[in-house]
């Protein structure tokens, strides 16, 4: 990306030095990846710039479509998905990139929590394997810790257990 304002164009008029400045600092921000508002709005607070700055900033950079909370959720939530991630730990995770809380809201309507399930037993059964060998309770506890701290719900968690309870873990079959 490696963005500056230009000297000489219309932002050059329209923003003052400072503003120049903050936007500058927020564009090598973006360089490194895609940010939400939220992100930026805080960097921005960090680097001492007030609202009214701040505010100005992040309007341009949505109005050019540089910063597009909407979008950034979506590709971020897909790609927690990607990485077995469960409803409740994408929710927190799209949080910490402190988008508000009706763009989450938006975007987690389109989290496959039809797939919930699979995704939760396929995680399961690699867990399962690297703890064979360890007494049954101990397993079963561990495996409903690690899909809970995944962020799949309580309920989700028991069934895939109690699934993989039903399957022999030192022979991998039924």
């Amino acid at each position: 990306m490696n963005q500056r304002v230009p000297a000489g164009s219309r932002l050059e008029q329209e923003f003052s030095p400072r503003e120049r400045e903050a936007l500058n600092r927020a564009l090598r921000f973006l360089d490194y990846r895609p940010r939400s508002s939220g992100e930026i709005r805080d960097r921005m607070r960090k680097w001492g710039y007030g609202k009214r700055v701040t505010g100005k900033v992040i309007g341009y950079l949505e109005d050019c479509g540089l910063v597009n909370d909407r979008e950034f959720g979506r590709i971020f939530m897909e790609e927690l998905v990607e990485k077995q991630y469960g409803f409740y730990r994408v929710r927190e995770k799209l949080f910490d990139k402190r988008l508000a809380r009706d763009v989450i809201e938006e975007v987690m309507v389109d989290y496959p929590a039809e797939r919930e399930f699979e995704r939760a037993y396929e995680l399961g059964t690699a867990r399962a394997e690297r703890l064979s060998g360890q007494g049954e309770q101990v397993v079963q506890r561990k495996l409903m810790g690690f899909l809970e701290r995944r962020g799949f719900p309580g309920g989700v968690a028991r069934e895939v257990v109690r699934s993989l309870g039903r399957v022999d873990t030192e022979l991998g079959r039924e």
